[in-house]
């Protein structure tokens, strides 16, 4: 049987390189390697599976820092070796590591030329960084480059969205698709779903009822938040409630106050139960960074789609684009009626929920996905 491994730097396993793998272990034996450094907490990973392979790194203790450009590099090198001990016949790895881009490709040149190398690009680094100047330097294009100079000899690419691809269009393959993340429904959302338990209250007393899930950081849209609720505050009265914690927790509550919401505040909850009964009420999700971000679709957009909840984003690329084609909120710029728009979705807002959960499902769903993987698997 032909031999296959699959990589993965960060988390994201189960998400990503476990649905691969139950795909193509018919045809290949699959091995999965991971890092043994968990990069959300900055410690090592306790709780361990049988059926990954850990390889261990420096740890780190800052995003930008060199120990943990050499910890990537470790992780990368230690790959190499493992690639050429073991000669797989494809490898499959998510980038970044920027790192591993190009010691995969070393050993597909080197070692094995017909190999099928897939790359799955999840994020954009040094693009993402808050910094944006500093790509032009050392040595931070020599990470960028690490990535860039070796897509093309990829079999295929994988892009977590089609905004990417304006970043990268220069560097890509003539094969490469769009993959976006999904969520696994769970069987309480899908009953909530159909006994109408979402969506079921909008507008009542000339309330408009917005919701904030997830992590509350720095490339929140602070300003176009505010800027949004002043403009919804002088036709509604607007209560914003907020499911997530993060740095900028308070300045997002200082914000909405200022600009006339009332903010309720329920910390992390994981029991969706409980969440439902908090987003029952909610007309729209905000769904505002920063200007500059290389995200098309955020983890945030996906919860607030599942729920049936329309957005009020100003995320370009694949979130703009699947709203302006769809519907199922509201894209947030200089010459639109806000009002207007609220007030017309508001004379029907069961159409505007459905609509975005016509997205999830069509799009975001775990069976999008594994068509989305099998499309390219299969020819190989």
């Amino acid at each position: 049987m032909k031999k296959a491994i699959l990589i993965s730097g960060f988390s994201m396993v189960e998400t990503r390189l476990l649905p691969i793998k139950r795909i193509i272990e018919d045809r290949y034996s699959v091995e999965i390697y991971v890092s043994d450094f968990i990069h959300q907490t900055k410690k090592y990973k306790e709780d361990r599976r049988k059926d990954y392979n850990y390889i261990h790194v420096k740890e780190y203790k800052n995003n930008l820092s060199l120990d943990r450009i050499v910890s990537h590099y470790e992780f990368s090198k230690e790959i190499y070796k493992i690639l050429c001990r073991e000669k797989p016949d494809l490898v499959y790895t998510r980038i970044p590591f920027n790192s591993l881009a190009q010691y995969v490709v070393k050993y597909k040149k080197k070692y094995n030329p017909s190999c099928h190398v897939i790359f799955d690009i999840i994020d954009l680094w040094p693009e993402s960084m808050p910094r944006k100047g500093l790509v032009t330097y050392y040595p931070f294009l020599y990470w960028k480059n690490m990535r860039d100079r070796n897509l093309n000899s990829a079999t295929h690419v994988f892009l977590e969205c089609n905004y990417y691809y304006e970043t990268l269009k220069d560097y890509l393959p003539k094969s490469w698709s769009p993959l976006y993340l999904y969520k696994e429904e769970s069987d309480v959302v899908k009953q909530a779903i159909e006994e109408n338990l979402l969506h079921s209250k909008h507008g009542e007393n000339g309330c408009l009822t917005l919701c904030y899930l997830g992590s509350i950081n720095h490339i929140i849209d602070l300003h176009g938040i505010r800027e949004v609720v002043t403009i919804l505050s002088t036709s509604y009265r607007v209560v914003v409630k907020i499911i997530g914690v993060g740095e900028s927790k308070q300045d997002l509550i200082t914000i909405l106050e200022q600009a006339g919401a009332e903010v309720n505040c329920y910390g992390e909850i994981y029991d969706e139960e409980e969440k439902i009964r908090i987003l029952a009420p909610c007309d729209f999700g905000i769904n505002m960074m920063v200007e500059g971000i290389k995200v098309g679709l955020t983890t945030k957009s996906i919860d607030y789609l599942e729920y049936g909840i329309p957005l009020i984003n100003n995320i370009k690329g694949d979130t703009w684009n699947l709203i302006e084609q769809n519907g199922g909120g509201i894209n947030i710029c200089s010459s639109i009626n806000l009002i207007e728009i609220v007030k017309t979705i508001m004379n029907d807002p069961v159409k505007e929920h459905q609509r975005a959960r016509r997205i999830f499902l069509k799009h975001l769903t775990k069976e999008a996905f594994q068509k989305a993987v099998e499309r390219v698997f299969v020819q190989f």
